[in-house]
């Protein structure tokens, strides 16, 4: 893995949520790597600074202080910057920004920013850290990544032809799949963007694709990864290169269906003619 893919995995990491296999890449690669180590430190340190604070309800001069500190801070660097050396700026503006991130961070707590999930199984965060984490697990270690989902958002488990009582509609995968796969689980998931179906599926060899059936597009879901649109067996389809895998997106009637886990396009057309059919017959 690379330094990308260590840094994503990092919070999962620390909440000791991977798998031992991919715990020991990553030790393996943090007593090599000082640029991953320091980021690791750094979120400890914000991490223990968050685990102590005591939810304090503001005070209502809070921000007028913060910001008239900031500026005298900002002020004396930049009066004392041209005497130090590169190194020393650097590392000087690295603690800075710890402060500040801190700051900020105690700031979010004391106006409750940072809600407990419904399920109380621990913070809601906004979808695309949580999905880039589950994205990079998924290369790897599928089961890991699902646990990073299940962990993170509210969810049920079900039988697909049983999610209409949650979801209001018939979801594609209640329908035969294609003969190169079957239905490992699937879960009606409550993410901060949507509410959605997903399904794992498995293939003949063991590997698995995800099938995520949703009301919205969800392009959060993929911020940062490189995407192109292309016409796939004659429907519009957002294609993601996640290195050796490909994500690929599109609009069924009216809804849209993600797919991750993909190994070509003649995979992305086949399901694509699968979901297509589906429509048809419900």
């Amino acid at each position: 893995m690379n330094c990308s893919e260590i840094q994503n995995l990092l919070s999962a990491y620390h909440d000791g949520e991977l798998s031992s296999e991919i715990r020991e890449d990553i030790v393996a690669h943090l007593q090599s790597c000082q640029s991953c180590s320091s980021e690791l430190a750094m979120f400890e340190q914000i991490s223990t600074l968050a685990a102590e604070l005591d939810s304090p309800v503001p005070p209502s001069n809070m921000w007028d202080e913060l910001e008239m500190r900031l500026q005298e801070e900002s002020n004396r660097k930049r009066q004392s910057i041209s005497q130090l050396s590169t190194s020393s700026v650097l590392n000087r503006l690295q603690k800075y920004s710890l402060l500040f991130v801190a700051a900020m961070l105690f700031l979010a707590v004391g106006i409750g920013y940072l809600n407990r999930g419904d399920n109380g199984q621990g913070t809601h965060h906004h979808s695309s850290p949580v999905f880039n984490q589950y994205l990079t697990a998924f290369k790897n270690d599928p089961d890991s990544a699902q646990q990073i989902l299940l962990k993170n958002y509210q969810n049920t488990l079900v039988k697909p032809d049983q999610a209409v009582k949650l979801l209001g509609y018939q979801p594609a995968v209640a329908s035969r799949l294609p003969a190169e796969y079957e239905i490992e689980s699937s879960y009606v998931m409550k993410m901060p963007c949507c509410t959605c179906l997903q399904t794992v599926c498995k293939r003949k060899d063991g590997s698995r694709i995800v099938i995520f059936e949703h009301d919205d597009e969800t392009p959060e879901w993929f911020e940062g990864q490189e995407r192109k649109t292309e016409i796939c067996s004659g429907e519009e389809c957002c294609l993601i290169n996640l290195d050796r895998q490909i994500a690929a997106s599109w609009k069924r009637d009216k809804r849209h269906i993600t797919v991750i886990g993909i190994r070509d396009m003649s995979e992305v057309n086949e399901l694509i003619a699968w979901s297509g059919q589906t429509v048809k017959k419900s």
